[in-house]
């Protein structure tokens, strides 16, 4: 029995989410016995600064049980005390934000007194995009009091072997779904969106560590090569939206850069994939990167920061560009090599895609099943 601890939708939504889904999905279509443990209560409106959450189409949960609420000590037992009844071999938490700290650190202690069950972390982010001490400390103290731990990126993998020398840490690339819906034809999504080649897209929740300001900085520099060039940015923007309407207008960039300030639901993602001709992500920092693998759900070609697993994607195979982060000058130039020379990067991403599933991620998840936890 594997207990996957988790945001679900309709309550939640993002890519965290969607990593529940998919990975239940595809732990039950391995044949794992799985219950999910979902959180009952949204995030207060001070945490998340997006929009309101929607339905998506995602994978069904067929053993869900919506018991975990933040603000609610009681709940923390009554979660302790249904893993406990269900008696797992490993109890999977999914870790990216301090804002579960204290939650989950009563429940892995309550597991750690009363129970030999393993506690293995998917850690998505180490420390949060917004740092303090306080949320370093709450987070190593959560990662402290697991058995062992699941990563996207080797870098993360290596610093959790700083931290951490005798625990276990697998690493596997986050995986590539496969699209849940067809592409519909450029000219088509173009017309939708009202929007024209050469054409960029910025895709995802808009927070400063993305990158957004250095990818206009860097426009300015495209647009004396490619004056009809052409940004759009697709996302909810995370707190103040203004402050990019101020930097587009400072620019010069009214003209060439369309802003789509909503979360995207997963059936009209297709048309802005199909839409663009490649997707940017200037990340200053990053992990995993969710965003990055959408595009390449799609067969978007992709120019990215060498940040978090970039590298280790662009090792299993060139799908675009990688450049420096917070590097206008680096940017522009990939930007503009990407529309001169028009590379196809159809076969390598199809070669990547090929190996980043979540099925394979599956049965990475089941091999710590045999692996001992001291």
């Amino acid at each position: 029995m594997i207990v996957l601890i988790g945001p679900t939708n309709p309550q939640f939504q993002g890519g965290i989410v969607e990593y529940t889904h998919y990975l239940a999905h595809a732990l039950k279509g391995a044949g794992a016995p799985l219950t999910v443990v979902s959180f009952s209560r949204p995030y207060p409106k001070r945490f998340y600064k997006g929009q309101s959450t929607m339905p998506l189409t995602l994978p069904t949960i067929n053993d869900e049980r919506t018991l975990l609420d933040w603000l609610s000590p009681i709940s923390w037992i009554r979660t302790w005390w249904s893993i406990k009844a269900l008696d797992p071999s490993i109890v999977m938490l999914q870790w990216w934000t301090f804002f579960w700290a204290l939650p989950y650190l009563a429940i892995m202690l309550m597991l750690r007194f009363s129970t030999q069950t393993k506690i293995v972390i998917i850690v998505h982010n180490i420390k949060d995009h917004e740092p303090s001490w306080w949320k370093s400390l709450l987070s190593y103290l959560v990662l402290w009091l697991a058995h062992g731990y699941i990563t996207h990126a080797k870098t993360m993998q290596e610093d959790l072997h700083a931290l951490f020398p005798h625990k276990e840490v697998v690493v596997h690339l986050h995986p590539i779904p496969e699209a849940i819906a067809p592409l519909p034809k450029k000219a088509d999504a173009q017309h939708a969106l009202a929007v024209a080649s050469p054409l960029l897209l910025f895709f995802g929740i808009v927070r400063p560590y993305k990158g957004l300001e250095v990818l206009l900085e860097s426009l300015v520099l495209v647009q004396k090569k490619l004056p009809s060039i052409t940004l759009l940015v697709a996302g909810d923007f995370w707190g103040d939206e203004q402050r990019y309407h101020e930097k587009i207008a400072a620019l010069g960039l009214q003209k060439n850069v369309v802003l789509h300030n909503a979360f995207i639901p997963d059936t009209e993602v297709p048309q802005y994939m199909a839409a663009a001709d490649v997707a940017v992500f200037p990340y200053l920092t990053a992990t995993g990167t969710a965003s990055t693998k959408l595009a390449l759900r799609y067969c978007l070609p992709i120019i990215a920061s060498s940040v978090g697993d970039i590298p280790d994607l662009f090792a299993l195979g060139k799908v675009g560009a990688m450049v420096s982060p917070n590097s206008p000058e680096q940017l522009s130039e990939a930007i503009i090599e990407f529309f001169i020379h028009k590379h196809s990067y159809q076969k390598a991403i199809q070669t990547v895609s090929k190996q980043l599933t979540w099925d394979s991620l599956a049965q990475s998840v089941l091999a710590m099943l045999h692996t001992s936890h001291g």
